[in-house]
């Protein structure tokens, strides 16, 4: 993160120490010469403060000696008086300064940490005062009720331990903040600085948003909405922090101050009207419908309610309905993006509404509605881990029927206290209404925001009802001594949910980082060996590969130090669950095959299960050989990675290079499941990944080009039809490099010996003569013939032939002799290849001497097209292990193939939305055969726009195809060491007899590698 984003919260930590310190001044009433503090007293407070900066300025690093203090300060406060060290608690919690100080462990444990010290500085106080109590309020009682039905949820989860710990890391420090809040308030002093402490942190909330949407704002661009760093980041998250701070900060600026100057007043005055000018423009920078419906139905309760009784008050709550009115006259979010949100957020309901049916008492257990949102959504228009958008559904959908009624109980009861005493605190009353509103739209359920608010409420109602003589619920026990035993209850149970809550924070201490050399794909309970330190090789111009292994209790940020000279991208494994089996055998189950992009240094959250992290370095050509050390850092574990960089230069032209197929309009559908616009640019950005993966297409375009005439003679316009945009020339030709293959379009099979596709043919071969392209012109004839089309086949070749003669025709079948003057390109089968009589290899070359090309092609034979089946043949299903995607480069370079082909990248996209290639890809009895890549989608792991990503098998792809480029280095030597022709043979000895493990085609490229470096790198 960014260092501005510390320096604010600093400063508004700052400004709480500041408000502290004015509160201890009223509290305590220290501006009376005779209750100041002992020179011994003071002394030991600055001493406390210096020794606290100190060991937090060691652990942190002087750039953040101004958070330090900060923190010093407020902690040494803290101890003052427990209501002084809840807000400051407050303060922290809405700030969180560990958000932006990656990794710290020091700053993890505060929120736990204070509220310990808030904890301690309460027993503290009442033990001074003899006036401990135990408050059994109707909302304690509910809590409990609440607390008790979530903790039995977890115990009837399908994954206790996961529910329970994640009911730990975010309800418990929230039911300390709560009980503390009802045992500590005792007067309107109390309530006014917990008020202000919410007021400025929240303040330093937006303000940090509107730093931080500064920076990230596309120029030019205008709608972005309002988007902070960390858990309050969301736009809508933002808008219910301010709709429950904007009442309360109003409340306090028309407060009458009894007693200030006239200075004073009107300095207050001012303050806090420039915050709440701030806040406004604030919610209306996040475009939140839900707020702005929150504070007009908030103010207009408010102005219809004092109407009954204080006439005065009504002016300020039709002021606070009239906010959102106006401000909902400049939404600029499109309405395609209202109309989806709204659409969204109903598939979360009734997909809780679902998961209740199912589990109408216990609910699918704390924390799993994200894991079973796809299992019981009607409608995939957003995938992934999902959460319910709403705190009702939520809790009605994780813990069940009884756990909404206790929840809705306990909010209902703060909300009737509120309306009671709403002539003393108006801005409570609106503010628990609009927050409550706007929760009903976001997933607030287990958020310190909502269970400090109702602390608030239940402390204001019992404060003000005294102060007012208004009949309001409080505690329905009198205040008893501390020496009574009974007075121990409510310290126990602050200790037990303190002490149970504590570990799930201590997380550094239990992250531990692994990895593994190369691509061996996790499968099933087989893990690839993980080591403690990485040790990679690779040539200069070559991309190498390892996977990370991340195990530990919640999120700690992934540090990087070294590789500077090197490009380094992170991808999380994400997985898709197969039901079917692609052959005998086959694991079926959660698959790694879907890469997400990582930024890094950001946060990572591993599950129970831990978490996969693929890892990518580009060896730049320009780079000396040597070796390159850098760190991974994970929480307090440090994983050393060595590169050794070869002699050798990767060339652009591989050996064995890689074509494919791919639809435009496919792509189209797998995003959006309907044509719309934008097919060209999606195109490109699908081309841009598949050429940095060595992948080329052949025939990529939209339309194709038309024959048209120029100088007299007919050619085909590349450049400008259908537009410019979606040209043949703009998706086919740039980019390409000048020794691949440029596929001109065939024609349909049926009219392939009609007068006009003679004339198309011509005006090819016009087109390849008068353009002059540097690229290898062919076409892709005919896909796969069968016997009865044979006659056709060869009546189409000779057209073809005579029309376009330097036009190299390319067809996938095995090779017949009387198609050797009508074919240039054969592309046969795997399993066609030396068996049941077809031709063998040693036909292939005799081919290739004479002049023709001979490509490999491996297809569904592989793993049975119709019914399950296991040939040998290498291939690219997803339940294959890493080897048969890997061993493709080794076989083709050894038997000296010119090119291999992959039918088709996008496949299986062509069903969404009736079938999303994220949730199901089985296509010719296999799994994701014919696709290699995945639609990101806006809204899933995210991503903000559509974007291609690769799958686990395109990476694969690239390796084999480097791999290929030892292969064919050795076989360029005049003289080979004895080990090499007895090892190559040994790994790859024919097309179904290859090596199966993984690690043997990585031990003989390091082996090759480090003979080569040994050369020279010749």
């Amino acid at each position: 993160m960014e260092l501005n984003y510390i320096h604010l919260s600093t400063f508004f930590l700052l400004l709480q120490c500041f408000l502290t310190a004015l509160y201890l001044v009223r509290k305590e009433r220290y501006a009376h010469i005779a209750n100041l503090p002992t020179a011994t007293a003071f002394g030991g407070t600055v001493l406390a403060i210096l020794v606290i900066s100190s060991v937090f300025t060691w652990f942190l690093g002087a750039e953040f000696f101004l958070l330090s203090v900060s923190l010093a300060i407020g902690v040494v406060l803290s101890t003052f008086h427990p209501v002084a060290a809840l807000g400051f608690f407050a303060s922290v919690l809405f700030l969180r300064p560990w958000e932006f100080v990656e990794g710290d462990s020091l700053l993890l444990l505060l929120p736990k940490g204070l509220a310990i010290l808030s904890l301690v500085s309460w027993l503290f106080y009442k033990f001074r005062t003899r006036a401990l109590e135990l408050r059994w309020n109707r909302t304690v009682q509910l809590f409990v009720l609440l607390l008790v039905w979530f903790v039995t949820s977890c115990a009837f989860s399908a994954t206790p331990a996961d529910s329970l710990d994640y009911l730990f890391e975010r309800l418990f420090p929230s039911a300390v903040l709560l009980l503390l809040v009802i045992h500590a308030v005792d007067d309107r002093t109390d309530l006014s600085h917990l008020f202000a402490s919410v007021v400025f942190a929240v303040t330093g909330v937006i303000v940090s948003a509107l730093v931080y949407t500064s920076e990230i704002a596309v120029p030019g661009q205008i709608g972005g909405r309002l988007v902070g760093p960390g858990l309050l980041g969301n736009s809508n998250d933002l808008a219910s922090i301010i709709v429950l701070v904007i009442p309360l900060l109003v409340q306090e600026t028309l407060r009458k101050r009894r007693g200030s100057s006239i200075e004073l007043k009107l300095g207050s005055i001012v303050f806090h009207l420039m915050a709440l000018a701030l806040l406004v423009v604030g919610l209306w920078l996040t475009q939140s419908r839900g707020a702005l419906l929150a504070l007009f139905c908030g103010g207009l309760l408010f102005a219809v309610s004092s109407g009954l009784k204080k006439k005065s008050q009504i002016l300020p709550g039709l002021l606070l309905a009239l906010v959102p009115i106006a401000l909902s006259f400049f939404v600029f979010r499109a309405e395609g993006d209202l109309d989806a949100s709204s659409s969204s957020r109903w598939n979360y309901v009734i997909a809780g509404i679902n998961m209740t049916k199912h589990h109408p008492l216990f609910g699918v257990g704390i924390g799993r509605y994200p894991e079973m949102y796809e299992m019981y959504t009607p409608s995939f228009e957003e995938w992934g881990k999902r959460t319910a958008h709403s705190s009702w559904i939520l809790v009605l959908s994780e813990a069940g029927v009884p756990a909404l009624l206790f929840f809705a109980a306990l909010f209902a009861i703060n909300v009737l206290a509120c309306w009671r005493v709403r002539q003393l605190a108006p801005g409570m009353l609106v503010s628990i209404v609009g927050y409550g509103i706007t929760i009903t739209f976001l997933s607030h359920s287990y958020l310190f925001v909502l269970y400090f608010l109702l602390g608030m409420s239940t402390a204001a109602a019992r404060v003000l009802s005294r102060a007012g003589n208004i009949p309001v619920e409080t505690d329905s026990r009198k205040p008893r001594s501390y020496r009574r035993p009974q007075a121990l209850l409510p310290v126990t149970s602050l200790c037990l949910l303190c002490c149970l809550s504590l570990p799930t924070h201590v997380q550094a201490q239990e992250a531990l980082i692994q990895a593994s050399v190369g691509l061996q794909k996790p499968l099933g309970d087989t893990l690839p060996r993980l080591q403690k330190k990485i040790r990679l090789s690779g040539a200069r111009g070559e991309m190498v590969f390892f996977q990370l292994y991340l195990t530990g209790r919640g999120c700690q940020a992934l540090r990087v130090e070294g590789f500077e000279q090197l490009s380094l991208k992170l991808f999380r494994m994400e997985t898709i669950t197969t039901k079917y089996p692609s052959f005998p055998g086959a694991y079926v189950g959660e698959h790694y095959d879907p890469l997400v992009p990582l930024t890094v240094g950001k946060p990572v959250c591993p599950s129970s299960k831990g978490l996969w992290i693929l890892g990518e370095i580009s060896i730049p050509e320009n780079l000396p050989p040597a070796a390159y050390q850098g760190t991974f850092t994970y929480g307090l574990v440090k994983l050393p990675v060595e590169i050794n960089v070869w002699k050798m230069t990767l060339p652009n032209k591989p050996p064995l290079p890689i074509y494919t197929e791919m639809s435009t309009w496919y792509n189209l559908v797998g995003h959006y499941g309907k044509w719309t616009n934008g097919e060209a640019d999606l195109a490109k950005q699908y081309l841009a990944l598949l050429r940095r993966h060595r992948v080329q297409t052949l025939t990529t375009h939209i339309d194709t080009p038309v024959v048209q005439e120029v100088d007299g003679k007919e050619r085909l316009n590349l450049r400008t039809t259908p537009t410019a945009e979606q040209s043949f020339y703009r998706l086919n030709i740039e980019g390409r490099p000048e020794w691949a293959y440029l596929g001109y379009p065939t024609m349909p099979h049926e009219r392939a010996l009609e007068p006009k596709t003679y004339e198309y043919f011509r005006a090819v071969s016009e087109t390849i003569r008068s353009e002059k392209l540097p690229y290898r012109p062919m076409v892709y004839l005919w896909d796969e013939p069968q016997t009865e089309d044979l006659p056709k086949l060869r009546a189409f070749a000779h057209l073809v032939k005579k029309a376009a003669p330097n036009l190299r025709v390319m067809v996938t079948m095995t090779y017949k002799p009387e198609f050797h003057d009508l074919i240039d390109i054969y592309v046969p089968v795997a399993d066609f290849i030396g068996t049941n009589g077809f031709p063998d290899f040693d036909t292939y070359r005799k081919l290739q001497r004479d002049g023709k090309e001979v490509w490999w092609y491996v297809s569904c034979m592989s793993h049975g097209c119709d019914a399950l089946a296991d040939t040998g043949i290498p291939d690219l299903v997803i339940d294959r292990p890493s080897s048969y995607v890997r061993s493709i480069g080794w076989l083709g370079a050894k038997q000296g193939i010119d090119a291999f082909l992959y039918y088709f990248v996008n496949f299986a996209y062509q069903f969404y939305p009736d079938r999303d290639p994220w949730k199901n890809q089985w296509d010719f009895s296999g799994n994701g055969d014919g696709t290699l890549v995945y639609p990101g989608r806006p809204g899933m792991f995210g991503l903000t726009a559509h974007t291609p990503l690769p799958s686990y098998r395109l990476k694969l792809l690239l390796e084999t195809s480097q791999d290929a480029q030892y292969v064919q280095w050795m076989k360029e030597q005049k003289e080979t060491p004895e080990w090499w022709n007895s090892e190559l043979e040994k790994l790859v000895p024919g097309l179904r007899t290859w090596e199966r493990q993984y690690e043997s085609y990585s031990a003989l490229r390091e082996r090759v590698g480090n003979y080569l470096h040994s050369l020279g790198g010749s």
